[in-house]
């Protein structure tokens, strides 16, 4: 920003140059009839003008640098927040669009032009120096296009607000339906879906084309009250001159230095726009992540066991409603080596409860530890090596199966991933794809089956070796083959001294099992586990104390 404001200093200093030629061309070199003095003079200012463009050239790349210090110094704290926000998937787009907004006006002509505002004393000091009622009526001009540029914001910003929450919201609900197509052809609800749009489009249409027809009205009048002004200032000009109280050349020289003071306001006025929308965006984004843009690493502990404790964990789903707990008042712990299974009925808590343990969401009270350490005490990417998770939901991100096995690991190695997808027994399946490893997936680039998501996903949880390992209904769409592969997996990892939990419907898994626990009423309680009976005897009980 001092680069910018000082090429701003020179450009500023230098752009007077023209006025000054036409003023000595005027009272001096015409009256002396010199040839020499008009060449070096003109010589002169020209190359005034070649420093002043390349100042003004190096000005606009100095603004193209500051939103690449600004990129580099806002995104990573804005990352981390919206990760960290446990809410953040309705307002990430939207933020993510502010920032981009914020980068195009700081690197932006407009933005750099505001630089050009602290000099319009200059430009009002010449103009008094060549005659006091000169500057007098440079200042009023000023002031009144200065109110001009407040009542078109004044008259604007509302508007321009709603216009940016309306286009906010339709790109939302485009991305939300873009996510889920198929359920859209299926359900046959693309035209629905498109007039929905429309109308929230539409929407963000009316109040820009409103705030732009209003905006359009005051940068009409200002630009017809600064031809005004120039018609003004040159006719006030002549009749100075013919009272003899300035030369012929100044007035030519007031009317450009005029046109100097004014093109900043005349400036702000006409890229308001752009102007409103960045400083709204740098706003919303500094609201969010606070002046302090430096991101805290936490102190790398010792490698941990895998004892994996829950103290007191409750979970209230609306934050309006407190009382209403999903879970509550939850403890368990679960050693190296020991398997722990957890039911329950479908919405009574066992997917949330996971999401606690893996640090997904945020415990509404209690908390989460490993090696007695509170999970959020752990460094990000500590955390993550210890821990193995599959989703109930699994996506995976834009790249190679490869990558998103090693979790983008950028230090991560072909022995360690295809160790991994060993471990899932899903080798010969990933090879057998059109591109082996290097399959790409997510963004729709290569339709898995829920199946082979589930077996890949094992994979990527199993990365590592880590100390604990939490699956969430990893069974579900497996056929018997895939469930073999996941009990070996469980059993492998038991063998080396991981901590397991799963949440499962499916009792084939009861065969790895050490321990279990049902969730009702929000609390977990202790089941007891009872060997697989023959299949001649009487179908086993399924209670609160009892699976077979």
């Amino acid at each position: 920003m001092r680069g910018i404001f000082v090429y701003s200093i020179i450009a500023n200093l230098l752009v007077i140059a023209p006025s000054i030629h036409m003023l000595q061309v005027y009272d001096r070199v015409l009256g002396s009839r010199s040839i020499g003095t008009l060449v070096y003079l003109t010589l002169i200012v020209l190359v005034a003008l070649v420093v002043w463009g390349l100042a003004d050239a190096v000005r606009g790349h100095l603004a193209v640098r500051a939103a690449a210090k600004y990129t580099v110094t806002v995104a990573p704290k804005l990352f981390a927040r919206l990760a960290a926000d446990q809410k953040a998937g309705p307002k990430a787009g939207k933020m993510l669009r502010d920032f981009s907004s914020a980068r195009a006006f700081i690197g932006g002509r407009t933005f750099a032009s505001l630089f050009d505002v602290p000099f319009i004393p200059l430009y009002v000091l010449i103009m008094t120096v060549l005659h006091w009622s000169l500057g007098l009526l440079t200042v009023v001009g000023i002031l009144v296009l200065a109110a001009l540029s407040w009542l078109n914001m004044a008259a604007t910003e509302k508007e321009r607000e709603r216009s940016r929450q309306a286009e906010n919201d339709a790109i939302s609900f485009a991305q939300s339906a873009f996510n889920r197509i198929e359920d859209l052809r299926a359900h046959g609800m693309l035209s629905t879906f498109l007039t929905i749009w429309g109308r929230k489009t539409a929407l963000g249409l009316k109040e820009s084309e409103a705030a732009g027809a209003t905006s359009a009205r005051y940068q009409a009048i200002s630009k017809a009250f600064r031809q005004m002004l120039q018609v003004l200032m040159m006719g006030w000009g002549a009749f100075l001159v013919l009272s003899n109280e300035m030369s012929a050349g100044m007035i030519f020289m007031s009317s450009m230095i005029s046109g100097k003071a004014f093109a900043p306001i005349d400036q702000v006025i006409g890229g308001w726009e752009q102007i409103s929308r960045g400083a709204a965006s740098i706003r919303d984004i500094e609201e969010m992540i606070g002046p302090d843009k430096s991101i805290q690493a936490r102190m790398t502990l010792p490698a941990p066991e895998g004892r994996l404790a829950l103290h007191g964990v409750s979970f209230a789903p609306d934050p309006n409603k407190p009382d209403r707990y999903l879970l509550k008042d939850v403890n368990l712990q679960v050693m190296p080596g020991e398997v722990v299974l957890i039911t329950g009925a479908t919405g009574a808590g066992k997917s949330t409860l996971i999401q606690i343990m893996v640090g997904a969401i945020a415990p509404t009270g209690g908390a989460v530890s490993v090696d007695d350490i509170a999970q959020d005490i752990w460094p990000s990417a500590q955390w993550g090596r210890t821990i193995g998770y599959v989703s109930q939901d699994i996506e995976f991100f834009p790249g190679t199966i490869a990558a998103n096995i090693a979790r983008f690991d950028p230090d991560a190695t072909e022995d360690k991933i295809i160790a991994a997808a060993k471990g899932a027994s899903v080798h010969e399946l990933i090879v057998g794809l059109p591109e082996g490893y290097r399959t790409m997936v997510g963004n729709r680039s290569f339709l898995l089956s829920t199946g082979q998501k589930q077996r890949i996903a094992l994979a990527r949880a199993l990365y590592g070796d880590p100390k604990i390992l939490v699956l969430d209904e990893p069974n579900a769409s497996l056929d018997q083959k895939g469930e073999r592969a996941l009990l070996v997996a469980v059993a492998e990892a038991r063998h080396r001294k991981a901590a397991v939990v799963i949440a499962a419907h499916r009792t084939s898994i009861l065969r790895v099992v050490d321990r279990a626990f049902t969730i009702a009423d929000g609390t977990l309680q202790p089941l007891t586990l009872v060997a697989e009976q023959p299949a001649a005897q009487a179908a086993p009980r399924h209670d609160q104390t009892q699976v077979a």
